[in-house]
């Protein structure tokens, strides 16, 4: 029954102007501080937030935490690998596997060896120039290759 107007004589009666005035002051008051603009809430905002990290937090720590040790890993390797091939005989056999070569001079002796060695059997000059150089060299190989090996002078 909270709705229901009070009875006369139990409140002290006010005169239509006032109360009409009173009302007017209250509509401009309000008017005037909402202006139609939305209200920030901070409590809400703050509730929010308060809200999210609950989960997000964790998430952070273990995502984190997750990022240093594949970081950390990354180094070591990278140091690893460093190491090795700051090491010449590393380098060597490296060079050797991926692209053996071999130098050899006129008098079939082996310059430099960068792991094509061990696939030469045998280096003949086979004819020379009347100035001394070879026109025709044969080298015997240990084994058949799938892909012949390129010559070059």
């Amino acid at each position: 029954m909270a709705n229901t107007p009070p009875e006369r004589g139990t409140e002290k009666e006010k005169p239509e102007s006032i109360k009409s005035d009173a009302g007017a002051r209250q509509d401009t008051s309000s008017a005037a501080t909402s202006n139609n603009l939305p209200r920030f809430d901070l409590h809400g905002l703050w509730l929010k937030i308060k809200k999210a990290t609950g989960w997000l937090a964790p998430l952070l720590v273990v995502a984190t935490v997750l990022l240093g040790i594949v970081g950390w890993f990354e180094s070591r390797i990278d140091k690893a690998v460093e190491r090795k091939l700051s090491d010449e005989a590393i380098l060597r056999k490296i060079a050797a596997h991926a692209r053996p070569s071999l130098t050899f001079d006129a008098t079939e002796s082996i310059i430099a060896d960068m792991g094509a060695a061990q696939f030469v059997k045998d280096i003949r000059v086979a004819k020379r120039k009347s100035d001394g150089w070879p026109e025709r060299v044969e080298i015997d190989f240990t084994r058949a290759f799938q892909t012949p090996p390129i010559v070059t002078s």
